[in-house]
């Protein structure tokens, strides 16, 4: 299938250095601290990476930066959110 997604080396590597970063700022969100928007966005552009070599983000990983980018937006319009 090539639709398919391949996971490589690289792929299995990125997937885990952004579930690393993710994870992080999960730690950073949970214990009430604002999330570091650069970490936020290396992680951003990390995932879309991982996409275009074949691969796919790791479920849970992407559904938590999803979380946290969604969590941000909202932060940035109204910071006492």
């Amino acid at each position: 299938d090539p639709g398919a997604s391949v996971t490589t080396p690289i792929t299995a590597c990125l997937n885990l250095a952004v579930g690393f970063m993710v994870d992080e700022l999960d730690k950073e969100q949970s214990l009430g601290g604002p999330v570091n928007p650069c970490g936020l966005q290396k992680a951003c552009i990390v995932a879309p990476k991982i996409k275009r070599l074949g691969g796919e983000v790791d479920k849970p990983t992407l559904d938590k930066l999803d979380s946290l980018v969604a969590d941000s937006a909202v932060q940035a319009v109204d910071p006492a959110a």
